[in-house]
């Protein structure tokens, strides 16, 4: 008999992650990886880094933060930046990201994204945004 479970860990996700590679690359998949950056405060903490998957010529940005103290200061351009040429070396496309009205949309439009889909009155009334940019 089959069972579905639920919030299953970290190694079955990236079992099940790792064989979803497998079978795009049987199909012609060139390249699905994830990517990560990060910024360290002079003690070694982590005070902004992103997170995301390569695949299908997208670079989609997945998590992105920068903690509060920081913001402003051009970390997060930093961390743009150097995505955006990771990307172009790995023949990516275009960036993607998702966001949420309150988690600065407009930083994104400011790094040169263009809107691709707004859904009002997602959850708690907020407005969820698509945004891309073409890089190569």
């Amino acid at each position: 008999m089959f069972k579905i479970e639920k919030n299953i860990p970290k190694t079955d996700i990236d079992f099940i992650r790792n064989k979803t590679r497998e079978h795009n690359k049987k199909n012609g998949l060139k390249m699905d990886e994830d990517f990560s950056f990060c910024i360290r405060d002079e003690n070694g903490e982590i005070i902004s880094g992103l997170y995301g998957g390569m695949f299908f010529g997208f670079a989609y940005i997945d998590y992105f933060w920068t903690d509060e103290k920081y913001r402003g200061k051009g970390l997060g351009t930093k961390l743009m930046n150097e995505l955006e040429a990771e990307a172009k070396k790995k023949e990516c496309r275009y960036l993607v990201a998702d966001t949420i009205e309150y988690q600065s949309p407009q930083f994104y439009k400011k790094y040169g994204f263009d809107l691709s889909l707004e859904l009002k009155n997602c959850e708690g009334g907020n407005t969820h945004y698509t945004l891309a940019k073409k890089i190569i």
